[in-house]
């Protein structure tokens, strides 16, 4: 089942997704549903992540939190 979501995006990354749709051959709603799911499965694994260096207590907080917001900016 699928649902529809309207965002608002930079005109930049709006033409951005218009070339790399036509150069693909995939709809530009593919596209951008497919950088959505990858953004979400990427930030569940972080989470997971997060929580299991937390649970371990090798680190402490702190040490967690600048670990983690690093690859938070990437």
């Amino acid at each position: 089942m699928s649902a529809v979501l309207t965002v608002r995006i930079p005109e930049n990354e709006k033409i951005a997704i218009e070339r790399a749709a036509a150069a693909s051959g995939r709809s530009q709603s593919s596209l951008a549903a497919a950088a959505i799911g990858r953004y979400v499965q990427e930030l569940a694994w972080l989470e997971e992540k997060v929580a299991k260096a937390r649970a371990s207590r090798d680190l402490s907080d702190e040490e967690v939190n600048a670990m983690f917001s690093a690859l938070e900016r990437e």
